[in-house]
């Protein structure tokens, strides 16, 4: 005899489960995060103010978008290029990985500050020589202004974009004393016309993404002592 679940049903199973995904993903993560992350010994205050086609300039961001508490080093530019075009970056290290990805993501910001969403996709950015990350772009809306928004974190190597992402990376990490800091980049700027928008979004992207495995060095943290492979061998 089987037993004819109606869809209130099915979906609350369906609820559960991805609930307990998240739960699952979220001890996974806070039993691998090391009790060591160490800040870089370089600083986000370094970040150029001039890139290729890009002038900047310091500047304090909207706090309800570009949040600062949490974060233990920000820094925050407008860049303008040569037809007046802006692009404001927010860059910041955190320690608690949990903090950067749980309360600081930019869906999370954007949406308590009465933003809506009306539209999102992943993108490639490449820079030659580099490795390619995946970024995402997406496009809000309040009260007749619509920007469009840009963002990933850097765990090391590993470039991220969710808790998935973020359970990746320290997996891979696992096994070392210290871990590196996470850095988040998050770039805005007017949304009118999209494709114009997306392709300064994406070329202020590729000089942050350069500066930053140039200052990094682009190599995961060295393990002090042998790690639980390298024993096992």
């Amino acid at each position: 005899m089987s037993v004819q679940l109606g869809i209130p049903a099915r979906l609350a199973i369906v609820v559960g489960i991805l609930g307990l995904v998240q739960l699952v993903n979220y001890q996974v993560g806070a039993m691998l995060q090391s009790t060591d992350v160490a800040l870089p010994d370089w600083s986000l205050e370094e970040l150029p103010l001039q890139f290729d086609g890009w002038k900047g300039e310091a500047s304090e961001l909207d706090p309800r978008l570009f949040v600062r508490i949490g974060a233990d080093v920000v820094a925050d530019r407008v860049y303008t290029n040569r037809r007046g075009h802006a692009v404001s970056a927010h860059t910041a290290l955190f320690t608690d990985f949990n903090e950067a990805i749980g309360v600081h993501l930019p869906a999370r910001c954007y949406r308590a500050a009465g933003w809506e969403q009306r539209g999102g996709e992943t993108h490639t950015l490449h820079v030659e020589g580099l490795p390619d990350v995946r970024v995402e772009i997406s496009t809000w809306q309040r009260e007749g202004r619509r920007v469009q928004v840009l963002y990933w974190y850097q765990l090391g190597e590993h470039a991220l974009l969710g808790r998935y992402d973020l359970s990746r990376a320290q997996m891979a990490l696992a096994g070392y004393d210290t871990w590196p800091a996470m850095v988040k980049v998050m770039l805005e700027t007017q949304g009118d016309r999209r494709q114009d928008a997306d392709m300064h979004l994406l070329d202020v992207a590729r000089h942050i993404r350069q500066w930053l495995y140039q200052r990094s060095g682009a190599s995961e943290p060295a393990p002090d002592d042998a790690s639980p492979a390298q024993e096992a061998a």
